[in-house]
């Protein structure tokens, strides 16, 4: 799946989405360079790796308001990253992309479908995106509830 990202209404990237255990594992392992938006369940310091990512990259991560909380310039091969900062969302982009589209921390970027609408203009929330980390949130508390019960 695919989505866009805007800044300032401009659309800045079309990662492919990692939304499953298996996705952001895999990452960009053993691939060609193309951008990656990775969706989490919850707000916390994320932990990435470059094993088995033979370019560099740039990663920008992103909170539950769609803000840059932190982000990594031009992360090398076969190194580790920890983000500052507790992210819903990040996104690796080719290296060069937080310097080519002026990204600083505490820019707002929105995450899917734009509207030309005034009040998409105003909610610039990502529909799409949310769906999904409700439903994941939804079946984490279904399946506590269902654990609890069998004890």
């Amino acid at each position: 799946m695919h989505t866009k990202i805007y800044k300032n209404n401009k659309i800045i990237s079309r990662p492919k989405v990692a939304h499953t255990v298996f996705q952001k594992a895999r990452g960009l392992m053993f691939s060609k360079q193309r951008d990656l938006l990775f969706v989490f369940k919850t707000e916390e310091r994320l932990n990435f790796h470059m094993v088995f990512v033979f370019y560099p990259i740039d990663i920008i991560f992103i909170n539950h308001n769609f803000e840059v909380v932190d982000f990594k310039k031009s992360f090398k091969p076969f190194t580790f990253y920890y983000s500052k900062r507790k992210a819903l969302y990040a996104l690796e982009v080719k290296e060069g992309f937080i310097e080519e589209n002026n990204i600083k921390i505490g820019d707002k970027l929105f995450i899917g479908e734009k509207n030309n609408s005034k009040n998409s203009k105003r909610k610039s929330k990502n529909k799409s995106v949310k769906k999904t980390v409700k439903k994941k949130a939804s079946e984490r508390k279904n399946s506590n509830k269902k654990s609890s019960r069998k004890k």
